[in-house]
């Protein structure tokens, strides 16, 4: 705003064209045009505004020639620091910053350090030469790693850099044709990281220079408690004068200082202060915690949360795991070659190992249908190494099948609700549909559990559909007050719940089928089956068929359903259509394997010899019987469940509000 009115100023008594205003930052710069566009729009085009940064680049490309240089100037930012250090990397004098195999990783540190140096004016021999002076002095392993390392960055510079620009420079090289130089600064806030920012230079400006120093009187950014704050702060600093500063915005709120002994004293104080502005009017939506780095937040909101705050920390969001989870799956469609595989395949949902790949097509809205080469892997029942299985017992156990993970999609419909639990005292019912928490589409049963784990402590909104209307319901879950879960889950943790069961079968809506559909697609499962079966590339065999005994195990878990009946004459109709189609292969001692030979015979016109067709016959009726009894071993072993023990059974207990209370939960 100051440069801007003295701009305002030299306007009306001198050409635009012949003004140059410099600032540090281009946000900075970019204010200035517009506010230089709002006083004088076609005054504003002459005039050049911008970085000190870009009005030296111009100076180098337009007037290379006189200086000696190429037109074609490169400017250098972090990125292209790094790749013109990596292309050069065997002529670098490096050992503990040499990375062979990730070069970036190493570099990056060293840059940083060049950068920091340029910041404080240190030119590469001064830096090459404290750091030799380090070296010869140090006295421990310790000491002699950081001067190694501090050697290796002042080479690595006086390779990399030779020219040290400095933005006082180019105010000298103006300063002596130049009428008007008019600069707005403060030394009490140079404490930026522009090249060669310090307090002194502000001091020196009226020496060096020369003219006058003036004081500003208002403060137009902040307001009245911070100015105070500020000039509070700053008038024991050296060289520092009590602020006089009027703040233009007034009265915006109150600044307070705490000091506390240990982090969690400033846990407290902070829950203090959030509840002490809630009561005041301020929700917590309006509200905001700032600190210097994720390390400290990260400590502050874990505190916090335990003292029931309720928070919405996302943290360094690309260091989360559940980004980096998603940003592997957008890169198998986004990257070539599918890199985010590798991620995707040691997620626990899928546990990915060597085998041979899947090669999947997947249609997706408005993308057309895309391929992917899946890694599958049987997964075993239990997460522990599988442990030797005797000759004896594998004649019950089946073998294992292989899976990706994929599951389909099924919105959670409540089954029931525990009493006293946070779900009974939110209100929701059985039969009601769980679509969205906090807005997020749930998918399955286990999105919502997934959800709560991952918000611990915080209030869900719940978008319920029930009897047609969609409705929203805030819960809070919380830990059952008497669990077993630390026996139970495989942590050894306890996690917030809401104490609803689900139901697994959901809604069923009647289809009507007609008997043809369902033969013709009896056949189809059939040919499908039987192909899977004689197939290499298949995991299915025999050994995952059932027999009588597998038959009269499903039958029974039928009849434990509310509609037992009808899915029982269901399955018996699907059964016995499935065995008339079995029964017409042609194998010998079925009918259909009665037809081929009466067809054979009809070809040949003669019967087949009785002796050839007894042999036949006998050795496929013991074929025939010897599946039978193998499939029924298969069956027992399922029926007993193969020798192996159950788990524990999760036992839970919900305390009313009363018990809470009282007990002091």
């Amino acid at each position: 705003r100051t440069l801007v009115e003295r701009v305002s100023r030299i306007i009306k008594a001198d050409t635009a064209s012949s003004i140059l205003a410099l600032t540090f930052s281009n946000k900075a710069a970019e204010e200035m045009r517009e506010r230089l566009a709002a006083v004088d729009a076609d005054a504003a085009i002459e005039m050049w505004v911008g970085t000190f940064h870009a009005f030296g680049l111009e100076l180098v490309t337009r007037y290379a020639g006189r200086i000696g240089r190429s037109e074609k100037v490169k400017i250098l930012d972090p990125t292209a620091s790094l790749a013109l250090l990596e292309a050069n990397l065997e002529q670098l004098p490096l050992h503990h910053y040499q990375n062979l195999f990730e070069p970036a990783l190493e570099l990056a540190f060293v840059v940083s350090a060049i950068s920091r140096a340029k910041d404080e004016l240190i030119g590469p021999a001064e830096y090459l030469a404290a750091a030799e002076a380090d070296l010869a002095v140090a006295a421990d392993a310790a000491a002699l790693e950081v001067a190694e390392k501090a050697v290796e960055v002042g080479r690595v510079y006086v390779i990399y850099e030779r020219l040290l620009a400095e933005a006082d420079a180019v105010l000298r090289a103006f300063a002596s044709e130049c009428r008007d130089i008019w600069v707005v600064a403060d030394h009490r806030q140079s404490i930026y990281r522009f090249r060669g920012a310090e307090p002194s230079n502000v001091e020196r400006f009226t020496d060096e220079f020369g003219g006058t120093r003036h004081t500003l009187g208002i403060n137009y950014r902040s307001g009245t408690p911070v100015v105070r704050a500020f000039a509070a702060f700053t008038g024991g600093m050296a060289g520092g004068e009590t602020s006089q500063w009027a703040a233009n915005r007034g009265d915006v709120g109150e600044v307070t200082l705490e000091v506390c002994a240990t982090v969690e004293d400033e846990a407290c104080a902070i829950r203090d202060r959030i509840e002490a502005l809630r009561s005041a009017g301020v929700p917590y939506r309006d509200q905001a915690i700032l600190a210097r780095s994720h390390l400290t937040l990260g400590r502050l909101t874990s505190l916090l949360e335990r003292l029931n705050v309720p928070l919405l920390y996302l943290g360094d969001l690309f260091e989360r795991t559940e980004i980096r989870d998603l940003l592997s799956f957008v890169a198998l469609d986004a990257e070539f070659g599918g890199l985010g595989l590798v991620r995707v395949g040691q997620l626990p949902a899928y546990g990915a190992s060597e085998g041979d790949t899947i090669a999947f097509e997947v249609e997706r809205p408005g993308q057309g249908v895309m391929k992917f080469n899946v890694d599958p892997k049987a997964w075993p029942s239990s997460e522990k190494k599988a442990e030797p299985v005797s000759w004896w017992r594998s004649i019950f156990k089946r073998p294992e099948l292989r899976s990706i993970g994929l599951e389909g999609q099924m919105t959670p419909m409540v089954g029931g609700v525990a009493k006293n639990s946070p779900a009974e005292e939110a209100g929701i019912k059985a039969d009601d549909l769980v679509l969205r928490a906090d807005g997020r589409q749930l998918r399955s049963m286990g999105d919502l559990g997934d959800y709560i784990k991952a918000t611990a402590g915080k209030t869900i909104m719940l978008d319920i559909e029930r009897a047609g209307k969609v409705i929203q319901i805030p819960i809070l879950p919380r830990i059952p007050d008497k669990n077993n879960l630390k026996e139970v889950t495989d942590d050894h943790q306890e996690y917030p719940m809401i104490g609803v069961a689900w139901d697994v079968e959901g809604k069923r809506t009647p289809s009507v089928i007609t008997p043809w559909e369902q033969i013709s697609d009896a056949v189809r499962h059939m040919g499908n089956l039987v192909s899977k079966l004689v197939s290499p590339k298949s995991d299915l065999s025999p050994a995952h068929m059932s027999g009588p005994v597998g038959v009269g195990r499903l039958y029974y878990k039928l009849f434990q359903h509310p509609d037992g009946w009808r899915l029982v004459l269901w399955f018996s109709v699907v059964f016995n259509i499935n065995l008339a189609i079995l029964n017409m292969m042609p194998f010998p001692v079925l009918d259909g394997g009665h037809i081929t030979m009466a067809a054979a015979e009809a070809i040949r016109r003669k019967p087949p010899q009785g002796r050839i067709l007894e042999y036949v016959q006998t050795a496929c009726a013991l074929m025939l019987f010897g599946f039978i009894i193998f499939v029924t071993l298969k069956d027992t072993g399922d029926f007993f469940g193969g020798g192996a023990k159950e788990g524990k059974v999760l036992k839970i207990e919900w305390l009313s509000k009363e018990q809470r209370a009282a007990t002091g939960a």
